[in-house]
């Protein structure tokens, strides 16, 4: 199919037509496609520089194709919807610093993260982002992970590999995806697992060492799961990631 690089070149054309494909900038897209009778697909990344225009364009004609080269049985696709946001300047940050309010939490409290930020050609900027500890937690050593959304998005596929089982599995993952105008914070905790058709589970060290030893490199495990998430956006790309260990203490 055609359909990948009409996307690619469209999105590439629609910003030449403007005079947007020189000099600095920062390009927001979103790309969103429609196939009948599955959750409509969407995802979306931001771009800096001058290279901006073509990554946008490689960023639709790749998600277009992930789809289109799908191995499971999937509709006629019914619509390709491609959105672009220009600002004519370098609008990034980098990550200096996350601090939580403190390192010693009790189930069912919130978190207040600070994130420290250097603009480009600018000053310093601090964001915070609330985390509700789930009630419930043991009691122990969790990691509260801050990242970009990209940089979270790469460490999540690789701790916790996502196999998709069906086409609409395909769907929930490029769905998943985090774009780099966002701040993440979640909580982390070593847990042993394994990487099953459409997600993963928790299993016992002793079940998952079993299978370790017959099926070798065949069986994909995880280490580490997730206890809470949340996301916030920011009108600039952001780049950096911190791990920093707290401690959960139940109420007396």
């Amino acid at each position: 199919t055609l359909l990948p690089l009409l996307a690619g070149y469209l999105s590439h054309a629609s910003q030449g037509a403007f005079g947007r494909t020189f000099g600095n900038q920062t390009l927001s897209t979103t790309v969103e496609v429609r196939y009948p009778g599955v959750e409509l697909a969407r995802a979306s990344a931001v771009f800096a520089g001058v290279q901006a225009p073509a990554e946008a364009a490689a960023f639709a004609a790749a998600v277009v194709g992930y789809f289109e080269g799908s191995g499971f049985a999937a509709p006629e696709v019914g619509s390709v919807a491609i959105s672009l946001e220009t600002s004519e300047e370098i609008r990034t940050a980098n990550i200096v610093d996350i601090v939580p309010a403190t390192r010693v939490v009790r189930p069912g409290e919130e978190l207040v993260v600070r994130f420290r930020m250097q603009r480009h050609r600018g000053g310093e900027e601090i964001r915070t982002v609330t985390l509700r500890i789930p009630e419930g937690v043991p009691d122990g050593r969790l990691d509260l992970v801050g990242a970009d959304g990209a940089a979270w998005t790469v460490y999540d596929l690789q701790m916790r590999p996502f196999e998709p089982a069906s086409f609409a599995d395909e769907v929930r993952l490029v769905n998943s995806l985090v774009p780099g105008n966002t701040l993440v914070v979640a909580l982390e905790r070593r847990d042993l697992g394994m990487v099953v058709s459409g997600g993963s589970l928790s299993a016992p060290p002793s079940l998952v060492l079993q299978l370790r030893s017959a099926l070798g490199p065949n069986l994909e495990t995880t280490a580490y799961s997730v206890f809470a998430k949340t996301e916030v956006e920011v009108p600039y790309r952001v780049t950096g990631a911190q791990r920093i260990p707290i401690t959960v203490r139940s109420r007396e």
